[in-house]
């Protein structure tokens, strides 16, 4: 493959801890600077699988990013990426690693070999990190192999002390028992990921219809809350909001526990625009719509289907694994309860509650009599 036929600039191997303090933001400034990045966030889906996923993206990408840092070090998942990554390496597609709040002693304890490559520390900035990076990238276009060396050493001058014949043994060994660790099969990780919405789902919809049977509910339209929704917005009366979310294994109450939960923010929400849902069936609950005293009570169900997609996983010991989830659409039902009156120095209170998924969860695994069974959500 010749470097004008790749796909990406760079492939990026990083921990997931490590997202917020640099990978995001490292990510943006290489794309726009022009260089076309291939990350997990990004590429990794469930139906591939995950080592011939980042086989595949290593394939069409000229070099590989290593964002070396604590977190990198302790996963088991990185090593495993890390061990494709070096088998990979030639002189044409370099290593180019990003030392994250680590020392040359830490990397030299993770890999001896990895440490006699040059360095980037992040301490100096992104901005720095992505100049070198993209130096790197544009240098190396064009250029020879034999030229290249920006971001790598001149390893031709350390002398071998061990036959390449013995390392390239050991490296084989080594790679071999990484690749083929005992972990949950994907098919496994697949349906419970899947189970788990669905049996969401069902909850909710049979605790709405029950709410819908008992309370004499109907269907409704924006149209027919919205002189109840800008009179109760406009009273200036004392005022109390109530929260609540619950996703089957998690409740949070307050809105200080809620917004962080479900990354909204709720204030913003209005029945205008059906509170976000791109499609929702809208219903009415009629208590009271009759003054000096109003009790109305209306509920949105998200009518688009929930998407997901797995950003990492992790084995945290021999008998306990980790896949991280993002959703998409995971609010799947919303219910807001308004009781006010038309004397403005009376209290007026609004009731939000949401079910559905948070938007990223943890899956864990355990590993009991040979089987890996699902035990829940971190």
């Amino acid at each position: 493959m010749t470097t004008d036929t790749y796909e990406y600039d760079v492939f990026i191997s990083y921990a997931i801890e490590d997202k917020i303090s640099i990978v995001t933001e490292l990510v943006h400034k290489l794309k726009e600077s022009g260089i076309r990045v291939w990350y997990a966030g990004h590429q990794l889906s469930m139906g591939h699988g995950v080592n011939e996923t980042i086989k595949d993206g290593l394939s069409k990408s000229r070099h590989a990013v290593l964002i070396l840092s604590h977190n990198y070090f302790s996963k088991s998942w990185p090593r495993r990426e890390y061990n494709v990554l070096w088998a990979k390496e030639n002189q044409v597609r370099k290593l180019l690693p990003i030392w994250h709040g680590v020392s040359e002693d830490e990397v030299k304890e993770f890999d001896a070999t990895l440490a006699n490559n040059y360095g980037i520390p992040s301490s100096e900035g992104v901005d720095h990190v992505v100049r070198i990076i993209v130096k790197t990238i544009n240098d190396a276009k064009g250029t020879s192999p034999s030229t290249f060396s920006i971001a790598q050493k001149n390893i031709q001058q350390r002398s071998l002390t061990i036959s390449i014949p013995l390392v390239l043994m050991i490296l084989a060994s080594f790679i071999y028992y990484h690749l083929n660790i005992d972990l949950p099969p994907e098919n496994v990780i697949a349906s419970t990921i899947e189970k788990r919405i669905k049996l969401q789902e069902a909850k909710i919809n049979n605790n709405h219809q029950t709410t819908i049977n008992t309370k004499k509910g109907k269907t409704a339209q924006i149209s027919d809350i919205t002189h109840y929704y800008e009179y109760y917005m406009s009273l200036k009366a004392q005022y109390r909001n109530e929260y609540y979310f619950t996703t089957g294994y998690h409740n949070f109450n307050y809105k200080k526990y809620v917004e962080p939960a479900v990354e909204l923010n709720l204030e913003a929400l209005a029945p205008y625009d059906k509170y976000g849902f791109s499609a929702a069936d809208m219903f009415i609950i009629n208590n009271n719509l009759k003054l000096p005293a109003i009790d109305l009570e209306y509920r949105f169900i998200n009518k688009t289907p929930i998407e997901y997609t797995i950003v990492s996983h992790y084995q945290r010991d021999e008998h306990t694994y980790t896949v991280n989830v993002d959703y998409d659409h995971y609010i799947r039902y919303l219910s807001v309860h308004l009781s006010y009156s038309k004397y403005t120095n009376w209290i007026k209170k609004r009731q939000t509650s949401l079910s559905g998924l948070e938007p990223h969860e943890t899956y864990v695994f355990k590993k009991e009599n040979g089987q890996w069974i699902f035990s829940g959500v971190d």
